[in-house]
């Protein structure tokens, strides 16, 4: 909950996987959403997709398979029960020869047989595309991603990636197959782009761990964009993975929590200047109260006082005659009579 606030409103992320995703008529084209992580990020993609099947089994009614190609990742439980979670998952991670033998043809025939026997719509999540990537050709792994879409019974594909390991024209070729995208971005992540990108503008609230930029197609040939916010809470085998906030949200949270260190330093007295540089220095900043009236009573040469005109404020109006034709800057000790 965020503070301040009642209650938190529903990010765009969390609408889009509790309802739309798994909501898709069935005259639409299989859905592919891409989550697409830096360098830097840390993970953080990879749990997004975690928390994206979990939102998407306790919500609808499908069936919500995992591929897990790499870094397999134990299903986490609900806070509810001491059940197994309900996201099945494939794990081959251990089979290298599983995905880097005949083209994926040993996962593809997993994946099949699983679908196929399913008497409910299919929702695949695959972590990651990166193996594929890696191990063949962009025109091969596009393949497999076309024949799992085909798959009877499946109504969407959600796929991880990780941008900084790949060409950027093999990363511009995948985000144009996408329905949707989703770019995950931490504070270290934002801080490897190059100073001069427009990545490098990006901003974190202080209370988030980090930003999820949602783009996606509509029916109209248009794109919307939202950016959400998360936050990691230490990591168990129960609770979510994640806590998504709107930006909103995030933003309103970062002031309320700044407020208080604001309004106590606005409050408290303000700090003694001298006190403050006095360690920086090698000499007394200080003077006493005689030696400042002493030094207020000094005659400085060649000052003149103005006579105060009527109603004007009586305050003294010091200036130097620089026009003066007895001054001369030959000899400055001779004019000031010293």
């Amino acid at each position: 909950m965020v503070a301040g606030r009642t209650t938190k409103k529903e990010t765009d992320v969390e609408s889009f996987f509790k309802r739309k995703l798994p909501r898709a008529s069935a005259g639409d084209a299989t859905a592919l959403v891409l989550i697409e992580e830096h360098e830097a990020a840390l993970g953080a993609g990879r749990v997004l997709l975690e928390h994206a099947a979990t939102l998407v089994a306790e919500a609808a009614s499908l069936r919500v398979l995992r591929i897990q190609l790499e870094t397999y990742m134990a299903p986490r439980t609900r806070d509810d029960d001491d059940n197994d979670c309900v996201v099945e998952v494939l794990n081959f991670t251990g089979d290298l020869g599983g995905w880097l033998g005949d083209a994926m043809a040993n996962v593809l025939a997993s994946v099949t047989a699983a679908t196929a026997q399913s008497a409910t719509p299919v929702l695949l999540f695959l972590d990651s595309l990166t193996p594929l990537l890696q191990a063949g050709s962009f025109h091969a792994a596009l393949q497999s991603l076309r024949t799992l879409l085909s798959l009877a019974n499946v109504v969407g594909l959600v796929a991880r990636y990780n941008a900084s390991l790949h060409p950027k024209h093999v990363v511009h070729a995948l985000r144009a197959q996408a329905t949707a995208f989703l770019l995950v971005e931490t504070p270290a992540s934002i801080a490897a782009y190059h100073f001069l990108s427009k990545e490098s503008k990006r901003t974190v609230p202080s209370t988030m761990d980090g930003v999820i930029v949602f783009l996606r197609k509509v029916k109209n040939g248009t794109s919307t964009e939202a950016t959400d916010c998360f936050r990691l809470p230490p990591r168990t085998t129960h609770g979510p993975c994640m806590t998504l906030f709107s930006w909103d949200d995030a933003i309103h949270e970062a002031k309320h929590l700044a407020e208080p260190a604001t309004s106590s330093s606005a409050s408290s007295d303000a700090p003694d200047l001298v006190s403050t540089l006095a360690p920086d220095v090698s000499f007394n900043l200080r003077i006493s109260d005689a030696d400042q009236k002493a030094k207020d009573q000094v005659q400085l040469p060649y000052m003149q006082t103005s006579a105060s005109s009527a109603g004007a404020p009586k305050a003294a109006l010091f200036y130097i005659d620089e026009d003066d034709p007895d001054w001369d800057d030959d000899d400055l000790d001779d004019d000031l009579d010293i």
